[in-house]
């Protein structure tokens, strides 16, 4: 039998959270408000940096794919790879340093400023926003989101899956990367980050069930997504519907 119990959020408002859904069973107990704080804080200072794994992959995957909406896009640089690509795109993350990095940065490139934007925007605010966000629903697109699905809690998650289901048709796609329980105990870099570590199949359950998601692609392991000295044992999974 699955137990559930009801959590109250920062924000006041509570849900049921299924006890076997995750390897760790836990809200993150600071706001949003301190969360935004220290996302702004950490965005302050930003240099260029390449893009990541994921994104070439993505890239090389699907070449014919015209507009990537990057969700949680943090400094913007698997961002502004796919625009340099020539894909449309859409970077959002809830840091307004983030964005104003982002913005500061795709400055400095000769593209198209109607067809490459950053939005600031809660993921809570997806949902709501889907014609700003997404202009054109026909287009071909991914929404893609690399790091961020662990770095949000239960409640997030589901408002970020919501949106993200209730914009693609059938030739689109997700494609996530995040870390995974087994990257639990393994050394970090960034040692601050709240992180949400997240066991793969108990997530493709999920999204399968109530989303009636297809599953294009699924691989774990290390050596995706290494810095430094944190090797982190991630999942990169495509999804369809």
């Amino acid at each position: 039998m699955i137990f559930e119990k009801s959590i109250e959020m920062a924000h006041g408002s509570t849900i049921s959270v299924d006890n076997n859904y995750y390897s760790k069973n836990e809200i993150p107990t600071n706001n949003l408000d301190n969360r935004k704080d220290y996302w702004n804080f950490y965005y302050q200072n930003q240099s260029k940096t390449p893009p990541s794994q994921f994104a070439a992959f993505i890239a090389s995957e699907y070449p014919d794919h015209e507009l990537i909406i990057d969700v949680g896009c943090g400094n913007g640089r698997d961002t502004i790879f796919f625009a340099q690509l020539g894909y449309n795109t859409v970077g959002i993350d809830g840091s307004k340093s983030a964005i104003e990095h982002c913005q500061k940065m795709m400055a400095g490139y000769d593209r198209n400023s109607d067809a490459n934007i950053f939005i600031e925007k809660d993921v809570s605010d997806l949902s709501n926003n889907i014609q700003q966000i997404i202009k054109s629903p026909a287009i071909k697109k991914i929404i893609y989101s690399r790091f961020f699905l662990h770095a949000i809690n239960e409640y997030e998650e589901q408002e970020f899956l919501d949106f993200a289901f209730s914009s693609i048709n059938a030739e689109d796609r997700i494609a996530l990367e995040f870390r995974t329980n087994l990257d639990e105990h393994k050394e970090k870099v960034t040692g601050k980050h709240y992180r949400r570590y997240i066991d793969t199949s108990i997530f493709i359950e999920h999204v399968t069930k109530k989303y009636n998601a297809k599953l294009m692609y699924c691989i774990e392991g290390t050596g995706f997504a290494k810095y430094k000295n944190d090797d982190a044992h991630v999942c990169r999974i495509i999804l369809a519907k």
